[in-house]
């Protein structure tokens, strides 16, 4: 395992030594005042955490799902923090808004310069997210639930993260009226979804 992990390690800072290269590039060029930067990922990966290993799509848990997201350009202040939810959806109308190009109004996702900026806009409480899978989950800065599709329905679990960072003990019956108001919000989440695939389709 720690092998594997090591050549993980090695993938990523070869990445981030060409990432440097044209970062450097950019910082010595005419545009480097006018020009931002975003850099993130699609998704995290397992590396034996829920006994899953060297892959990501499988859950919903945060070694896939809690990602980096590094954003530099006019306007920005260098090492500012922000304790945002924010989403790779969120990416579109931030480059859209950085450039003053408006978007839809319901265009899926929020700019993220309000935050970026000092501001606290988005100012959402949860997030919601669906894999290939068709594992549904919903998370705020505590608590997460994962619906698992099963014989006649879902499987629902229920994680406290404050408590239990590795999200490996469903507190489902010690929380259950958080748990019925979370499996709630996620099944008003499955018939948006539901809704929005019929009306692409």
């Amino acid at each position: 395992l720690g092998w594997y992990v090591a050549q993980y390690d090695g993938e990523i800072a070869a990445v981030d030594a060409e990432v440097w290269k044209l970062l450097d590039a950019l910082d010595g060029s005419a545009v480097r005042d006018r020009t931002l930067v975003l850099i993130t990922t699609d998704h995290g990966e397992s590396l034996g955490e829920h006994g899953y290993y060297f892959d990501h799509g499988e859950n919903l848990f945060d070694p896939s799902m809690r990602i980096p997201l590094l954003v530099a350009g006019p306007g920005i202040e260098a090492g500012r923090r922000t304790d945002v939810l924010a989403t790779t959806l969120d990416l579109l109308p931030t480059v859209l808004d950085a450039v003053k190009v408006s978007y839809p109004p319901d265009l899926a996702g929020e700019s993220l310069l309000p935050a970026l900026r000092g501001g606290r806009r988005p100012d959402r409480a949860r997030l919601h997210g669906q894999n290939d899978r068709n594992l549904l989950g919903a998370w705020d800065r505590r608590f997460k639930i994962v619906a698992t599709p099963a014989d006649g329905g879902a499987r629902y679990a229920l994680y406290d993260r404050e408590s239990d960072p590795g999200e490996t003990r469903d507190v489902s019956s010690a929380q259950g009226a958080r748990a019925r108001a979370e499996r709630q919000d996620l099944e008003l989440f499955r018939d948006r979804i539901d809704v929005q695939v019929a009306k692409t389709r």
